[in-house]
């Protein structure tokens, strides 16, 4: 089957229902990411370092408006620990993530990310929400090797999914993450009776399937995880499905137990009461079972080794980007 992916055609298959044809979807995402990105897995560590979060999202579990939530924020030589735990099991990146944290300073996000380069063979990614050009620099400089960030809307229809689609391909996007979208019930989306518009798009497991193996075939390079919420929609094979529909990375949870259970986005996370150490042996057991291989290293993408090959990365294109100054309350200094 020919995959000529206009706008069309992207419609089409975020649309369809049928087995068979969903089938030669799955095999053309898996054919291309094997050509493009092979059959390692790269395992990504993540470190939910804060629950703490000055925002209003209306859907997430960590908004500043949750007064049920205990929140939390990690000492460095706990965030440290993770990441040398993490280098201890083969991860080749470990990712530093929280809400919007006004305690999480320029000086001192730098001073954890230099202590982990110094102290853990691994990559560093950084996934703290929206920050000033001073701060990406900064954290660029003291050592960070990535910077994730997200865009997340409610009550997307079909149309959205192909414009987020025809993005990913414009920006030529190193990694992409997508997922189902869940509101807490602490939320006014969580709570609220909304109404569906008759193409609102179903925040389903097989959706989340079609836009993986879509994202595989716009952005054969890119790196595309499998995702905690795939795992949360169907504990027995989520993940496993995804590697086999265009997703090459998994990110093991590292942050302690005590914390974990905060860190609640959204409810039911799979895995959410599970140590370091159980979850690196489900998650290697899982992908071995499947034939594939673990990564070594930091796993860049394809992307980025071609746009970085005899020069460092830039900032330029952040120079247009909206200053947020981000005050001292909480902070580690």
């Amino acid at each position: 089957m020919a995959f000529a992916l206009d706008r069309i055609e992207i419609l089409r298959w975020l649309t369809e229902t049928r087995s068979e044809a969903l089938n030669d979807l799955w095999q053309e995402a898996d054919r291309l990411r094997k050509e493009h990105v092979g059959e390692e897995v790269h395992l990504r560590g993540l470190i939910e370092i804060s629950n703490h979060c000055l925002r209003q999202c209306h859907y997430c579990g960590l908004r500043a408006g949750n007064r049920d939530i205990t929140r939390y924020r990690m000492n460095p030589d706990e965030i440290v620990a993770c990441a040398k735990q993490a280098g201890d099991f083969g991860y080749g990146t470990v990712v530093l993530q929280a809400g919007e944290d006004e305690g999480l300073t320029l000086e001192g996000v730098a001073q954890i990310v230099k202590r982990i380069k110094a102290e853990a063979a691994v990559a560093v990614t950084l996934s703290l929400g929206e920050r000033s050009v001073d701060e990406l620099r900064a954290w660029r400089e003291a050592g960070a090797d990535r910077y994730l960030l997200r865009f997340e809307i409610p009550g997307q229809n079909y149309e959205d999914l192909a414009n987020d689609l025809a993005l990913f391909r414009e920006l030529d996007l190193d990694m992409i993450g997508v997922g189902p979208f869940i509101a807490h019930p602490a939320t006014p989306f969580g709570q609220a009776e909304t109404a569906h518009a008759e193409d609102q798009v179903p925040a389903s497991e097989l959706m989340t399937y079609k836009m993986i193996a879509l994202a595989r075939l716009v952005c054969p390079d890119a790196n595309i995880p499998s995702t905690t919420a795939l795992a949360t929609l169907n504990i027995a094979e989520g993940r496993e499905l995804g590697l086999q529909r265009g997703a090459n990375i998994v990110m093991p949870n590292m942050t302690p137990p005590e914390y974990r259970v905060h860190y609640e986005i959204y409810p039911a996370k799979a895995c959410i009461r599970e140590t370091s150490d159980m979850c690196n042996r489900c998650i290697t057991g899982r992908i071995e079972k499947l034939g594939r291989e673990i990564g070594k290293g930091p796993g860049p993408s394809p992307n980025l080794r071609r746009r970085s090959r005899g020069r460092a990365p830039k900032l330029e294109k952040l120079e247009k980007a909206p200053a947020k100054p981000m005050g001292p309350r909480g902070s580690w200094n």
